[in-house]
């Protein structure tokens, strides 16, 4: 995002971080954070074959995506890839569909 009469972007992100165990003297936390989840995850979703996600699972399904099946790339940003690498002598890999 940006402000009127700012060059600069901001996202406005405020972060606490704290230690588990200076607070969770009976070793609960997890569990309790587990439960938490579960009571989220039922929720009605926004559409009927929806699902609702916890922050950092979109991120987690596209990392194991991306894992299996590579990350896409515009022909363009390959074709330039490519180039580079002739430039300095390196051949362009055979990539199989």
């Amino acid at each position: 995002a940006t402000v009127p009469d700012y060059n600069c972007a901001y996202h406005g992100m405020l972060s606490i971080y704290m230690s588990v165990e200076h607070f969770d003297t009976g070793g609960s936390f997890a569990a309790e954070i587990k439960r938490y989840i579960t009571y989220f995850k039922s929720s009605k979703p926004m559409t009927v074959d929806g699902e609702v996600l916890v922050p950092g699972e979109p991120e987690s399904r596209m990392r194991a995506q991306r894992f299996a099946e590579g990350i896409p790339l515009p022909a363009e940003a390959w074709s330039t890839i490519v180039t580079a690498g002739k430039n300095v002598g390196v051949d362009a890999p055979t990539i199989l569909a």
